[in-house]
């Protein structure tokens, strides 16, 4: 039971950068749940997320977060592959890669940001002086 609560937030997370345009009712779990996330402190892949739980999003589905912040991603993969985090946000790291190839049992289940040639999760923002001034 646990695993099919772990993987209904696991959707959950994914779809939250799509909950904006949601015009459905969301689904709610018949028993709330408290799931422990990591994350890369300051990393902007988790924007959707916040914007979900601002929206109430994830309190309606019965969903709630418990953010743990990491220095980085190779810190992430521990936690997850010990139980310590149910779900975690990062990019590919030399440390998930370790962890693939000793078999630690870890599951990338989707991308949190997609991007397409001219189009991007991501933006740069630079002063409008700084471009001009070449720098």
């Amino acid at each position: 039971m646990r695993r099919l609560t772990v993987a209904a937030v696991l959707a959950s997370w994914v779809l939250a950068s799509a909950a904006v345009a949601q015009t459905g009712a969301i689904p709610r779990l018949k028993t709330p749940v408290t799931v422990k996330a990591g994350f890369a402190a300051g990393s902007m892949s988790v924007a959707g997320v916040y914007v979900g739980i601002a929206l109430g999003y994830f309190q309606e589905a019965g969903i709630t977060n418990e953010f743990v912040p990491l220095a980085g991603f190779n810190q992430l993969v521990g936690p997850i592959a010990t139980g310590e985090l149910e779900i975690g946000s990062a990019g590919p790291s030399a440390a998930l890669f370790n962890a693939l190839e000793r078999g630690i049992k870890i599951k990338v289940v989707a991308d949190q940001n997609t991007v397409y040639p001219g189009h991007s999760a991501i933006a740069l923002m630079v002063r409008k002086d700084l471009v001009d001034g070449g720098q």
